[in-house]
């Protein structure tokens, strides 16, 4: 074939990308929605007129000609969704987005000498997602239960969906991690794992498109990354099922052309070092062994982090910075290190990166083998020492418990990631072992008549609001939330929010004597608190009339508005727990009565195979169970 006639051939498939069904994928947002509302529309209409099997039946067929997976939800939240015109415009923008960059990387449009790492149309659509993201966080107001009110930018902004804030965390975690192996003597590697030659779309540095992926059907990011997952999800079993533990973290980053490869810090006991690498080598090499004959670090690439010559964290810094927002310290003495592995500056790289890992849906970080992230921002939470005192003095825990929540929250309030790790029982520690875990409640409508609220597609509401700290509740929710809309907003499309926002119940309240033990403890958070007063007295004149004006106009929660909602915590924590047993009975119920089903089922096709029974013999009864 010549080149002429593979670039018409090149481009007729990369044409034919856009073509799902009814649907073009089109660069048109406009046209996205109001396909999206048709077929919403369609759907409603057949679920008013037909039975709801039919109705659904329609349903999923018309989702799948879109080339969409229909929503793997029970059939009642399935029809819902299905006639949901903000979820057919979330499913539609996906699929767009998707196809339209595996349409531009068929060009040989995604790679260094071109748009690295993600195409400039890819780039572009991000960008304008953003800023329709900017825009309804800016036109929805959160108020809460002292009239404060602030805008979901305002908030997020506080939060880590601020990449400055992201970072900090992730550095933090990831450096005091490195404090706790070296305490332990553990021993810390820094891998790096890349797909197949097939999962390439370019070779590096010449903007050839490679032969291997379009003869193995053009694989996208989103496959590549699904194959490293399964090399790690059998690599961690095969660790797993010998005792041979490891934690740490994996970053994602692309390559020039998107596809995706991964860096792997972890730590574990030294006499387990060679096992570990040898696992994980033989995993990596698995696929296609004959690519890696003359080096095989193109694939596997292996470094023990030696302290002397620089921390873990120095190893990872510029993966996690290149991947977040690109701002970073430049390392003294080291040339280049503001620059990615393609010469680009990091801060021009990171915003491209954060585009790709959107497209395709690739979660860029995640630890492994530590404890739970969502006890210690949950914890953290816990600004006053009052707050501690107030459960210890209402609920009276075991004194051990007790102590392990004192300390925990010393650390969680103090930064300290390592002394947190210790308190969660160390690395390696199952969660279901750790002795702390979040709190996690079904919410109640709010208009006491105890139902449970629900979704616009009839799924029951959850919310985290504090932890469990040995079998003790501690809730951590400092304030009842609701939003609005913003009346600047000019009228601003929020793509069916709801604003419904009803208040998290509070914990409920045991009035029981304060035993003797408690004594040391209280009196240690007592002097930590008198400190703190202390400490914000020794103001200056500016600075005590700046604390004062923001006391005035923010005060605290009326004493009789507190107990109220305390007296209402305890009524609607005990109904939860009934409507949880109850659902959970239902469930189990359904379960056994399936398998039941399911049994039979296999029961009398293996009766028709063998010949024991004929077609014939089928009664309605069973015919309705074997077609159930």
């Amino acid at each position: 074939m010549t080149s002429h006639a593979a670039a018409i051939d090149r481009q007729t498939l990369a044409d034919g990308l856009l073509k799902c069904g009814p649907w073009h994928c089109l660069d048109d947002d406009q046209a996205l929605i109001d396909h999206a509302t048709a077929q919403a529309r369609a759907v409603e209409i057949d679920a008013a007129e037909l039975d709801h099997e039919k109705a659904l039946a329609l349903a999923i067929h018309r989702v799948t000609a879109h080339h969409i997976e229909p929503p793997n939800e029970p059939e009642t939240g399935q029809l819902k969704r299905l006639a949901c015109s903000n979820w057919w415009r979330r499913q539609l923008r996906r699929l767009t987005s998707r196809r339209r960059e595996q349409r531009q990387r068929v060009l040989g449009r995604v790679h260094d000498r071109a748009g690295i790492y993600v195409s400039h149309e890819g780039y572009k659509r991000r960008r304008a997602q953003q800023f329709r993201n900017q825009a309804m966080l800016e036109a929805v107001t959160a108020i809460n239960e002292l009239d404060q009110s602030y805008t979901l930018a305002e908030l997020a902004e506080l939060g880590l969906a601020n990449p400055d804030n992201r970072r900090a965390e992730l550095m933090l975690r990831i450096a005091d991690t490195e404090r706790e192996a070296v305490r332990l003597g553990h021993v810390g590697l820094f891998l790096t794992i890349t797909a197949p030659s097939r999962f390439h779309a370019v070779h590096k540095g010449t903007a050839r498109v490679n032969s291997k992926w379009e003869r193995d059907g053009r694989s996208t990011p989103r496959q590549a990354q699904d194959y490293l997952q399964r090399l790690w999800g059998k690599a961690r079993s095969f660790l797993g099922r010998r005792n041979l533990g490891t934690y740490g973290i994996r970053v994602v980053e692309p390559h020039h052309d998107g596809c995706p490869h991964w860096h792997l810090l972890l730590w574990c006991e030294p006499q387990n070092v060679a096992a570990v690498l040898g696992v994980m080598r033989s995993y990596a090499l698995e696929d296609s062994p004959g690519e890696v004959t003359k080096d095989e670090t193109v694939r596997f690439d292996a470094k023990l982090i030696d302290p002397a010559k620089g921390s873990a964290a120095g190893y990872v810094l510029k993966y996690v910075t290149k991947n977040i927002n690109g701002k970073q310290y430049s390392r003294q003495g080291v040339e280049g290190d503001h620059l990615d592995a393609y010469g680009h500056d990091l801060q021009t790289s990171a915003p491209r990166i954060e585009a790709w890992a959107a497209c395709w849906g690739i979660r860029q970080f995640q630890f492994f083998g530590l404890p739970s992230v969502t006890v210690w921002r949950q914890t953290r939470k816990i600004r006053e020492a009052t707050d501690l005192l107030e459960w210890l003095e209402t609920y009276s825990p075991d004194p051990a418990t007790a102590s392990l929540m004192g300390q925990l929250w010393k650390a969680c309030d103090a930064g300290e990631w390592a002394e947190f790790l210790r308190l969660m029982g160390g690395p390696m520690t199952r969660r279901d072992d750790q002795p702390v875990k979040p709190w996690t409640i079904e919410r109640l409508n709010g208009k006491g008549n105890g139902e449970l609220q629900t979704g616009a597609y009839g799924d029951v509401k959850q919310s985290i609001i504090g932890v469990v700290v040995n079998g003790f509740e501690l809730m951590t929710q400092q304030h009842f939330w609701r939003v609005e809309q913003t009346p600047k907003s000019g009228g601003f499309d929020l793509e069916g929010l709801t604003f419904d926002g009803e208040a998290i119940t509070r914990t409920r309240v045991n009035n029981s004597t304060q035993p003797e033990y408690f004594k040391q403890l209280l009196r240690s958070l007592r002097l930590q608190l008198s400190h703190k007063q202390h400490t914000e007295s020794a103001l200056n004149d500016w600075e005590w009339h700046k604390t004062q004006d923001f006391r005035r106009r923010f005060p605290v929660a009326d004493p009789a508005t507190v107990a109220e909602l305390r007296h209402q915590v305890r009524i609607d924590v005990e109904r939860d727990e009934i409507h949880r047993a109850m659902r959970d009975e239902r469930e189990r119920l359904e379960a056994q009565r399936k398998a039941t089903i399911e049994e039979g089922q296999h029961l009398v096709i293996g009766w028709l195979a063998r010949g024991e029974m004929d077609i014939n013999d089928l009664t309605p009864q069973m015919i309705e169970a074997l077609t159930a």
